[in-house]
């Protein structure tokens, strides 16, 4: 049933609608959408917009028609660009959506009707100067009159995509959506709905009734429910920064912020931080307050208003309810925040201050008190109701920014934001925290349900945004709330946690909180604290087990079956057989106590069924000299460590960085953006989990960044190797330029020649070829339906297509056939699965032994050595040992069981508990 009761008529004599302002911000990208419905008799020299400059330049015009073509014009002082089609009467004498769409950075112009594209045009490539006047239903001084009918008029100051245009075109909106500049539902009023607050004024036109295909205004979201008995979220003390303090620490200034739907006034908790009552004291120290509550918020039973409680070293749990009495009512949707700043406590309700008041001293310290969500420990009380996008701020918020934002999902991790609970999820047991701070919440006992949330809803395209530019390596922006669509689960935080930190070795463990949650709180139930993994105590890898290490034939067993298989290249009319080379040519400079080669080579003889060492040529940074070391020189053992570093450093960023996480990287941003009822979403979603999740957090951890002053700061691998933030990205460009799913079959890293001790070739040719029958099955059962939601696909090819930084000899990523997608498939999952496997897994037996290898061969005279040796075997040990989604544990019964038939064919290549699902670390 429709939500518009009124819609605004123009009678094609003098009506119009100016808007107050202008859009002088829009130039590069903007989108006009509305519904509309033209009279049969439309005169045919119409304007259903206009829009000129101070100059009175044209800059924007619709004609709806003009001499039986629809015209969508976009331009500046210089002129206007245009594209046009014929239209026939009944193209918009009944109600139509339409939307116009330009983008000068692409040069494309757009038109579609009822959300599929009805024309476009190319080479448009003419930015918008600042827009002075808008004007609707006329052209200049009430010219070109338009008659008809209008609702659900749209302006963005961005280029719409058809699955964008599509998924909002019958929905009203909320106003707070990314991009969108001005929002006329236009049903009873012209009032703009966005915070621009840009009102129309009407000249001589009506209101007449209608219908027309808008839903509610709010729709089904995903929120969290609470029963008032024992449900709740706990968040633990919080994560610590790296000068470890605590982001949930806040005693000076603060803002929490939640929109709240209440069941029952009893309990009422919404924030609470306090003590875990079986905390113990501290020796030598004051008794804990254990009933104190440090920052909280609430809605108050016997007053039904929300309020604020603080304590301070003085005084405990302080109550300020606010001057203004808004009282909360039952099921319905309220905006809940309380601000802390200079002294003064400010409580809001949907954004209208209710009053504030003097805090009597600072909050007390409460680095070690948890973070309950929906509950309190003083009485042992729960909130009952519906609790949705909590936040936690570090600053006062002021009343401006609660307005503009608390109806919108959050663009980005904002400057003081340390924590941020969408409960959008819809499933799992992890309240995930979406900003940096990481504080996620186990659930206990509250249960998912739908509710009309007054939220704006973002589309996939606005959750997963790319960072970067055209022709960089594009990624999900790192700088945004992790969607809850790539949420890590509770099953790969505890793996993490347990693998990185040990049981119980953090502050913030998912499993202490577990135990916490099943035992009622007793702390005593804990396992104990294992001691900090030092490299005395680091497990043994292959290399420290293995007295032949040094060996000739343990370095060629490496090459073949280490963490960086498949390199050797067979050639001809040399006195060997094969060789392997890094070229690091591209790197501009190395650090100082840093030894690395501009190129090096190794070269293998063929002798029966075995290879055999022949040679290793370089030329080392700095120099000039080639120099060859051959089995038995002087220098040859110096040679093969040079060869190894190299090979490690190559290693972690083209092939495990490169190859694999940025690459598979931009299949799952495209899968994401665009793929929601396609059959594939079931086939490739659990090869993708976590790869976008692990890849966002973890580039500057791995790669390090550089800070606002331009300065390079270390990650792991910058720091473990000579080389610096900008230079790794040279290796990782150039492995990931040459990456297409076209030519993604591992055969091209085989070995034209049998070799006895070749486990990766066996095992990579059965994996690809199990995985090419069972991606084959399922294309073969699900064939029409995957061609039902093509529309997904297509949207997917662009993407791929649009941001890769492919080799231009090598095509693009697009997807033009079935079999395309089929091969894409196959590409995604092997690469996901077998091949990653591999990789990570060979990382701890190589390089988790400093004495057989380094990321970079050092001088002796490096500073930091000992400091990197232990880097790189805590960093190698962690990267190898999270496995928490292998194939045969969570893998489908079809996979499994074909893998299983082929064990004897992978092994021992790669045994099979090693084996995982997807990309995890």
């Amino acid at each position: 049933m429709s939500e518009q009761k009124f819609v605004l008529t123009f009678d094609g004599v003098n009506d119009r609608v100016e808007l107050s302002k202008g859009f002088p911000s829009i130039e590069k990208a903007i989108t006009i959408e509305f519904w509309a419905k033209g009279e049969n008799s439309l005169p045919q020299p119409t304007s259903i917009l206009w829009a000129y400059d101070a100059q009175n330049t044209r800059i924007l015009n619709i004609h709806l028609p003009w001499g039986g073509n629809i015209y969508w014009d976009a331009g500046n002082q210089t002129g206007y660009d245009r594209i046009e089609k014929p239209v026939q009467l009944t193209d918009y004498n009944i109600w139509t959506h339409w939307a116009f769409v330009k983008d000068a950075v692409t040069g494309q112009m757009y038109i579609y009707q009822n959300g599929k594209l009805w024309h476009q045009g190319g080479g448009q490539n003419r930015s918008l100067s600042p827009i002075q006047k808008f004007v609707i239903g006329s052209g200049p001084n009430a010219a070109y009159p338009w008659k008809g009918s209008l609702a659900e008029f749209r302006i963005w100051n961005q280029a719409r995509t058809q699955l964008e245009i599509e998924q909002q075109m019958n929905r009203r909106l909320v106003g707070s959506e990314r991009g969108l500049v001005g929002y006329f539902p236009l049903n009873g009023d012209v009032n703009d709905r966005t915070t621009a607050a840009n009102n129309g004024k009407l000249y001589k036109t009506t209101w007449t009734e209608a219908e027309i295909p808008i839903k509610l205004e709010t729709q089904q979201q995903s929120v969290l429910s609470f029963d008032g008995k024992d449900d709740y979220i706990s968040c633990g003390k919080g994560q610590s920064s790296d000068k470890g303090l605590r982001f949930l620490n806040l005693t000076q200034t603060l803002t929490l912020e939640a929109w709240v739907n209440l069941g029952s006034y009893q309990g009422g908790a919404i924030f609470t931080k306090q003590y875990n009552p079986g905390e113990a004291d501290k020796p030598g120290q004051p008794p804990l307050d254990k009933a104190a509550i440090f920052y909280g918020l609430f809605v108050e039973e016997s007053t039904k208003l929300p309020k604020f409680i603080y304590s301070t070293k003085d005084k405990s749990n302080v109550v300020f309810g606010g001057t203004t009495k808004t009282e909360i009512a039952l099921e319905k949707w309220y905006h809940l925040a309380a601000v802390v700043s200079n002294q003064q406590v400010e409580l809001f309700v949907n954004g209208q201050s209710q009053g504030a008041s003097k805090i009597e001293g600072a909050i007390a310290d409460n680095s070690d008190a948890d973070l309950l969500i929906g509950k309190r420990h003083v009485d042992n009380s729960y909130f009952t109701g519906q609790l949705a996008e909590l936040r936690i701020w570090n600053i006062p918020r002021t009343t401006a920014e609660i307005q503009a934002n608390m109806s919108r999902r959050l663009e980005s991790i904002e400057p003081g934001l340390v924590g941020y609970w969408l409960l959008e999820k819809g499933s799992g047991e992890i309240a995930y925290d979406s900003c940096f701070s990481d504080s996620f919440g186990m659930i206990a006992g509250a249960t998912w349900s739908k509710s009309k949330l007054p939220m704006a809803i973002l589309s996939r395209k606005e959750k997963f945004s790319y960072a970067g530019k055209i022709g960089d390596i594009r990624a999900l922006d790192a700088f945004k709330p992790l969607p809850s669509e790539v949420h890590p689960s509770a099953r790969w935080l505890a793996n993490f946690y347990q693998s990185a930190y040990g049981l119980g070795g953090a502050t913030k463990d998912v499993l202490v909180r577990q135990v916490l949650m099943e035992n009622g709180g007793d702390l005593t139930k804990i396992p104990a604290k294992l001691p900090a993994k030092q490299i005395a105590t680091a497990p043994e890898n292959l290399t420290r087990l293995r007295p032949d290490k040094y060996s000739d034939e343990f370095f060629v067993e490496r090459r073949l079956n280490g963490f960086n298989p498949g390199q050797l290249k067979r050639v001809q009319n040399q006195p060997w057989q094969y060789v392997i080379r890094y070229d690091m040519g591209g790197i501009q400079k190395i650090d100082n106590h840093g030894i690395l080669p501009k190129l090096i080579e190794a070269r293998f003889c063929l002798e029966g069924q075995q290879l055999t060492p022949h040679s290793i040529e370089y030329t080392l940074f700095g120099e000039t000299q080639l120099q060859t070391q051959r089995p038995g020189d002087q220098d040859w053992e110096w040679a093969k460590k040079l060869f190894r570093c190299t090979e490690f450093l190559y290693h972690e960023t083209g092939i495990h960085l490169g190859r694999l996480h940025l690459n598979i990287d931009q299949y799952a941003m495209a899968f994401y953006r665009n793929v929601i009822n396609n059959p594939i979403q079931k086939l490739l979603e659990p090869h993708l989990e976590i790869v976008l999740n692990m890849n966002t957090r973890g580039v500057f951890a791995i790669l390090g960044y550089k800070d606002k002053d331009g300065k390079d700061v270390d990650g792991a691998v910058t720091f473990l190797s000579c080389v610096d933030v900008d230079n790794m990205y040279v290796l990782i460009r150039q492995e990931l330029s040459n990456m297409t799913y076209r030519n993604g079959n591992p055969r091209s890293q085989f070995l034209p020649d049998y070799v006895t001790n070749n486990h990766f070739d066996r095992s990579a040719s059965t994996m690809w070829r199990i995985i090419t029958d069972y991606v084959s099955r399922f294309f073969a059962n699900n064939r029409a339906s995957i061609q039902s939601y093509w529309s997904e696909i297509v949207g997917m090819s662009e993407d791929l297509s649009a941001n890769s930084i492919l080799k231009k000899e090598l095509g693009t990523l697009d997807i033009k056939t079935m079999q395309d997608l089929q091969d894409l498939c196959v590409y995604v999952i092997y690469n996901s699965t077998f091949y990653h496997s591999w990789v990570n897994n060979k990382q701890f037996e190589d390089g988790g032994d400093v004495d057989y290898v380094t990321m970079s061969a050092w001088k002796d005279t490096d500073p930091l050595l000992a400091a990197r040796h232990a880097k790189q075997i805590l960093s190698m040990q962690n990267l190898t040992s999270v496995r928490c989604n292998l194939i045969m544990d969570v893998g489908s019964a079809e996979l499994k069981d074909a893998i299983w038939k082929q064990r004897a064919q992978i092994e021992p290549g790669l045994p099979l508990d090693k084996l995982m699902m997807s990309i995890s670390i």
